[in-house]
């Protein structure tokens, strides 16, 4: 879908709810709305741009500039540790807040997308966003022990069948988890480590 059919999909209140945001003014007639907002986007950007926040640029820019076509409110948490929900944005006209990314988006097969032919100007009018950094620790190597477990597996292994047989490992019918008893259960099929806690049994430390 191409922007301009995005702009032909929203109502005629949707489209003066965009231009009230932007506080410019309205055109009288659909098809002249739809016309002046293509041409704010094409003339410009910024204008459009600036009325959206934080998460919605980042989206957008992470989409256009990563080559993705879907528009992923998970993808932005997992990067940059910020949440966004996607609601009826423009399309509700209750909703006081509007979403200015439902310009540029679709739903489509339970996704949003990105239209096919908006990446080009968000690349240039958009930063392309640093990944959130994760800092990662050096282990300290004397603190490290390696504990033998090819010998164990198949022992284990069995004893966990049978456990199962036995019907005494069940699982939540809501989650599909085991239960903390089940969880417990299973830790007596194991040979270890324990990890300090009595009563387990302790696999053995290989020397370097």
């Amino acid at each position: 879908m191409k922007f301009v059919e995005r702009l032909n999909g929203f109502t005629v209140p949707d489209l003066q709810k965009a231009f009230r945001g932007m506080e410019r003014k309205c055109p009288p007639r659909k098809a002249e709305m739809v016309a002046e907002l293509n041409r704010i986007w094409l003339d410009e950007p910024q204008a459009i741009l600036e009325r959206m926040g934080k998460t919605e640029r980042l989206m957008l820019a992470d989409s256009a500039h990563g080559g993705r076509e879907d528009v992923s409110p998970e993808r932005l948490k997992a990067r940059h540790g910020l949440d966004f929900r996607f609601g009826y944005g423009l399309e509700n006209r209750a909703d006081r807040s509007t979403q200015y990314i439902q310009l540029f988006v679709q739903y489509d097969y339970g996704e949003y997308l990105l239209l096919e032919d908006v990446a080009d100007s968000l690349r240039e009018h958009l930063p392309e966003p640093e990944a959130l950094e994760v800092k990662v620790a050096d282990p300290v190597l004397e603190d490290l022990e390696l504990f033998e477990t090819e010998a164990t597996v198949f022992p284990e292994l069995r004893r966990m069948l049978q456990l199962v047989a036995a019907g005494k490992l069940k699982v939540s019918e809501k989650t599909g988890l085991p239960s903390a008893a089940a969880m417990k259960v299973a830790a007596t099929a194991l040979a270890g480590p324990d990890v300090g806690k009595n009563g387990g049994h302790h696999a053995r430390k290989i020397s370097r």
